[in-house]
């Protein structure tokens, strides 16, 4: 037995809603490669905006912080001092001395400059580790001149630290280094 071929009348129909079927199947697969190929571009635009926030961050806190070498100094020199004070009362109140004492001394005085002081160590710790995981190797290379003592660096160490940094503001970002090296 022969088969016979389906009448043209309804061939027609089916190529066409086949070709209907496969023009809107690639179209939706064109539009989703397409979207999800623009939600990527976003994502990496709002990224490299966000990395570029924080890096102008910061580079702010970090030249704030470093111009505090001269408050360090005289925090530094206000707890020797006022020690001394105290060493030298205690001595003047254990000694029998018919010249008075002098009684009204700050004894909180070491504590409280001391937390300051501990306060803005600690700032400028966290900032500089930050500062070495979101800024390249121009700037880690910068780091390590001031990163043992940065309130001993010099003025030019402190600014090539500011520097590098600027200048790797809209540079890619690298993997951090580890600051104990």
């Amino acid at each position: 037995m022969k088969k016979s071929k389906p009448p043209l009348e309804f061939t027609i129909p089916i190529i066409t809603a086949l070709m209907a079927l496969t023009g809107s199947v690639l179209g939706a697969l064109l539009v989703a490669k397409l979207e999800q190929s623009n939600w990527k571009e976003r994502f990496q635009i709002e990224h490299q905006k966000t990395i570029l926030i924080k890096r102008t961050e910061l580079i702010e806190r970090t030249s704030l912080l470093l111009s505090n070498s001269s408050l360090m100094e005289a925090l530094e020199t206000n707890i020797q001092g006022h020690i001394e004070i105290i060493k030298i009362n205690q001595k003047c109140l254990d000694s029998i001395k018919v010249e008075p004492c002098q009684t009204e001394i700050d004894h909180n005085l070491p504590e409280r400059l001391g937390r300051e002081r501990f306060s803005i160590n600690s700032d400028l710790s966290s900032t500089l580790t930050l500062v070495s995981v979101y800024f390249g190797p121009k700037t880690r290379e910068a780091l390590k001149a001031i990163i043992s003592d940065p309130w001993k660096s010099n003025h030019q160490d402190r600014q090539a630290l500011i520097s590098a940094m600027a200048g790797e503001l809209n540079s890619p970002p690298s993997p951090p280094m580890n600051l104990l090296d």
